[in-house]
């Protein structure tokens, strides 16, 4: 388990909420300061220490729009829950970050296979049933993106 300093929790807090501010440019100096002071848990975790780690980074990644760098922090995490946590609502949570981060880069069918694992762990997890809908819809969405038809001209 990762183990930070109050400095160093303070210094991800305050980046979070310079980024809610809209102060990107520091928000994200912060951010890398907190990656850097976070470097030695990095050798010491174990894997779920390691997704204590790289989460909170993908939430600020968004949060700033930094879409690049929420997807490979993504990838990071959902590899991370593959092994540690597989078939929980969890995992697939983790997915549909990677699947926002994909979208947002104009990755679709990338986006769409996050989508789909997300499925799978959610079926896993037995509660498919109570997220349906939305990923359906949210599937279908990133579909139309794909075929590059407007979705008002699509018949």
């Amino acid at each position: 388990m990762p183990i930070w300093s109050i400095a160093t929790m303070k210094i991800f807090a305050e980046a979070m909420e310079l980024a809610k501010k809209g102060d990107r440019r520091q928000a994200i100096v912060l951010a890398d300061r907190f990656a850097a002071e976070s470097a030695e848990s990095f050798v010491t975790a174990d894997a779920d220490g390691l997704a204590m780690i790289i989460a909170p980074l993908v939430n600020f990644y968004q949060a700033v729009e930094e879409w690049e760098l929420a997807a490979l922090k993504s990838k990071d995490v959902c590899a991370l829950a593959e092994k540690l946590c597989p078939d929980t609502s969890e995992t697939a949570g983790d997915y549909t970050h990677l699947a926002t981060a994909l979208e947002h880069l104009g990755s679709h069918a990338d986006a769409i296979s996050a989508l789909e694992n997300a499925e799978r762990h959610l079926r896993g997890a037995g509660v498919w049933e109570s997220y349906a809908d939305g990923y359906k819809q949210r599937l279908a969405h990133l579909r139309q993106l794909q075929s590059g038809v407007p979705p008002q001209l699509k018949a």
